[in-house]
């Protein structure tokens, strides 16, 4: 292999990656640098058809991306009932990833749930109860791949406390094995007390 089969290669296999991306935040970032190497890779091969197809993908990207940074979501809490049928059917269809994060057969222990809206759109659930006079422990804090980019978690944890407040908590406690989640934790200003337990004072 030469250098711009390597080069070319370089910049398919990015594009290829970014299109596996549940992310679409990451998917534009990947994208733009894949399309902006297939750019070159066309400049340096002669084809100028490539080489602005490229960039036209490279602005639309930008574009998309300004958007993403710059539009402010709308973001809803609303109490609902864990009996309710399509609570229930939320949960088992989003089962396989929720396990990844939480124990599945401890969540149902909670005493309060909520539906999670961003721009009107279904993206989670949060589901915690009182363990103590002033302490809320979240058995689940869940939010589906697409919309996993912590703009709801720092809304929920950094702009939101009253709804903790409200019930009575001073303290959230949150226990999770799973080493992103637990990053989460630490990006929303939780404290690691334990190899699995993290709290947040409000």
């Amino acid at each position: 292999m030469n250098f711009l089969e390597i080069f070319g290669t370089l910049a398919s296999t990015t594009i290829f990656l970014s299109l596996m991306m549940s992310s679409i935040v990451k998917l534009r970032w990947i994208n733009l640098f894949g399309s902006l190497l297939f750019a070159v890779y066309g400049y340096l091969i002669g084809s100028f058809s490539t080489m602005f197809l490229n960039i036209g993908i490279v602005v639309i990207d930008i574009y998309y991306l300004k958007k993403l940074y710059f539009f402010k979501d709308d973001f809803e809490i609303i109490e609902t009932d864990i009996n309710t049928s399509y609570f229930k059917y939320f949960l088992k269809r989003n089962k396989n990833d929720i396990q990844k994060y939480f124990d599945f057969d401890k969540i149902m222990d909670a005493d309060i749930a909520y539906y999670l809206l961003r721009n009107n759109y279904l993206v989670g659930i949060l589901m915690m109860k009182k363990v103590d006079n002033d302490v809320g422990l979240v058995s689940l804090d869940y939010v589906t791949p697409k919309f996993r980019d912590m703009k709801f978690g720092n809304y929920l944890y950094n702009q939101n406390k009253e709804l903790f407040l409200s019930k009575g908590y001073r303290k959230i406690v949150q226990k999770t094995n799973n080493t992103v989640h637990q990053n989460y934790l630490l990006e929303m200003g939780f404290v690691k007390t334990d190899s699995n337990t993290f709290t947040k004072s409000l």
